[in-house]
């Protein structure tokens, strides 16, 4: 079954120029989908759409589907939605009063009553994600006493925290350096691999997408390419919708296409 199913989805601002259009594609229960495309491109504004958050003043249109396990996005409570969904933004201003610890904790906000403080099971789970992505040592800091990389971490793992079944990533990557890259692409995939976690993540850096998924959609406003890796990853698509003159190799370890600039 689908965990995410989009049917003919278009989106549009309020006075009528379409951002998306006409777009669908699925994504099954711990199948990871790698969104790429241009800036401006409609990624961020997907995520949000597949968020049930919208984006402004942009909207999907009246015949357009977004089901999560068949369900509409539009019908699930919002307490219930973030049990189910979680998202994570490209920027976003933390309360620098809050300590490390206390800002993944709020990723534990759906579970918890607004009458009752955190229980010992929140707290576990939000020291168990500071540890795996290694910034433990850092609980105690407050959000504005820790590097650019160090925060977008933080946000990560309260993502992580709030241990839905789908998490939309908006480029998860950015601000950290290679060796934090590394260590957070094992994570994602161990997270869809082990814990059938359904994740979509828009990234800028092609060559991470074979990394990680098998299956892409590559959008660029209202045009879209969805299927796998060897069908959409290649010179004609990623030309055609980047306008660059792109070429492709196969990484002689890994055994998997990547992608150079030819001038």
């Amino acid at each position: 079954m689908a965990k995410i199913e989009v049917k003919n989805l278009t989106a549009k601002y309020e006075k009528g120029k379409n951002v998306l259009e006409n777009l669908s594609f699925t994504v099954e229960d711990g199948e990871i989908l790698c969104l790429i495309g241009p800036n401006g491109g409609g990624k961020s504004t997907l995520l949000t759409l597949l968020a049930g958050i919208g984006m402004g003043k942009i909207k999907k249109t009246k015949n357009s589907e977004i089901l999560i396990n068949q369900k509409e996005i539009e019908n699930y409570a919002a307490n219930k939605k973030a049990r189910e969904i979680s998202y994570l933004g490209q920027t976003e201003k933390l309360a620098w009063h809050f300590s490390v610890f206390e800002t993944v904790l709020m990723g534990r906000y759906a579970y918890s009553s607004p009458y009752l403080p955190y229980s010992k099971e929140d707290k576990q789970i939000a020291l168990s994600v500071l540890e795996d992505l290694g910034i433990f040592h850092l609980k105690d800091r407050l959000t504005n006493e820790i590097s650019g990389g160090e925060l977008q971490k933080v946000r990560i793992a309260r993502s992580l925290c709030q241990n839905t079944d789908i998490m939309l990533l908006d480029e998860p990557f950015s601000h950290l350096d290679i060796q934090h890259q590394s260590k957070l692409l094992s994570l994602i995939k161990t997270i869809a691999e082990e814990k059938k976690k359904t994740i979509v993540i828009s990234l800028h850096d092609l060559n991470l997408c074979p990394l990680l998924s098998k299956t892409i959609l590559l959008v660029n406003k209202t045009e879209a390419f969805f299927g796998s890796l060897e069908e959409i990853f290649t010179e004609s698509y990623l030309n055609k919708v980047y306008k660059t003159n792109f070429g492709l190799f196969r990484h002689p370890e890994l055994d998997i296409p990547q992608v150079f600039v030819k001038n």
